[in-house]
């Protein structure tokens, strides 16, 4: 299996300038890496534009991306054989975007009762169709030659475990729909129970995090017979903030090196667990800024290049 290593910076909870997406793609062409995976869309932002969202300035702002950006960016990356890969999230983290959907469109309910962070995933069609108009606008926007993925989330969904069936088909819903837009669904594995694994929709990818208590191992996964990456929420991940010393940043470089492998995923009990199979599809490192706010663009780039750097000289190890 040809595997796939990159880069997710999330820019929904902090804007992330075309300078700083571009410096991270220099970074993954020098360290080989494969994709940068932009996580646009959560509880406290949406990172780039969309018509469905009436977020249209063509004027560079502090908020998201316009579509000239992106495209740029997409270019840019391209050019150094570097996928953009876009990380949608539904129908957990859309905070955001439901308010907004909200006040533009208040003919249609599409939240749950579960809390105001959550699309109504229960058979609701005007939900169905929200999300589908989404897509249309990501997918219509990250059109770019080669592998063609679409991260359409499905984690920390409140209820997924007690209706495991309507998640489930939720799920296959719009992996169905992206599948139908030329890209192949990936979504994130805390969700998914015995019974979910045996109805999902077998072109769906698994990104890997963490194993819930007394959820999926990594190994179940594998052996369904998908695309399976380890994105080891343990090893592979970091959250920016202004606490972090230069000494800090580099003692998380080190463990990287020293712990990060492809064949190691984090079960509850075991964050090293080793797993032997062919389908590992590859992995990411993870970089949250939820605590990144009060960092400049130039902080910022000195915590993410040395884990940058660190976890790509590991990722094929």
């Amino acid at each position: 299996m040809n595997q796939q290593h990159g880069v997710v910076i999330d820019c929904a909870r902090r804007y992330c300038s075309v300078d700083v997406l571009t410096a991270v793609i220099d970074e993954l062409a020098a360290g080989k890496g494969d994709f940068l995976q932009l996580h646009f869309s959560d509880n406290e932002g949406y990172g780039i534009a969309s018509d469905y969202l009436a977020l249209n300035s063509g004027e560079t702002n502090p908020d998201y991306l316009t579509q000239q950006e992106v495209t740029g960016l997409i270019h840019y990356a391209n050019d150094r054989n570097i996928q953009v890969i876009p990380d949608f999230d539904v129908p957990a983290h859309s905070k955001y975007w439901l308010e907004r959907h909200q006040e533009l469109y208040p003919q249609h309910v599409i939240q749950t009762d579960f809390d105001e962070t959550v699309v109504d995933y229960f058979g609701n069609e005007a939900a169905v169709a929200a999300v589908k108009q989404m897509i249309d606008d990501i997918t219509a926007l990250f059109q770019q030659r080669g592998l063609q993925r679409l991260v359409i989330g499905a984690d920390e969904v409140p209820g997924s475990g007690s209706y495991q069936q309507d998640y489930i088909h939720f799920i296959n819903t719009i992996a169905d729909y992206v599948t139908e837009q030329g890209y192949t669904p990936a979504i994130w594995n805390d969700g998914v129970t015995t019974d979910g694994l045996k109805s999902l929709a077998p072109n769906v990818e698994i990104l890997y995090w963490q194993q819930p208590e007394q959820g999926l191992t990594a190994d179940e996964f594998l052996s369904s017979q998908r695309a399976v990456y380890n994105y080891n929420f343990y090893t592979a991940a970091f959250l920016p903030n202004v606490q972090r010393s230069e000494q800090a940043v580099h003692e998380q470089a080190s463990y990287i090196k020293n712990h990060h492998r492809l064949t190691r995923f984090c079960h509850h009990d075991d964050p090293y667990h080793a797993a032997a199979a062919s389908n590992i599809a590859g992995s990411a490192m993870t970089f949250w800024n939820e605590e990144a706010a009060g960092l400049s663009d130039e902080e910022l780039l000195l915590q993410l290049v040395p884990l940058i750097r660190a976890f790509l000289q590991t990722a094929r190890q």
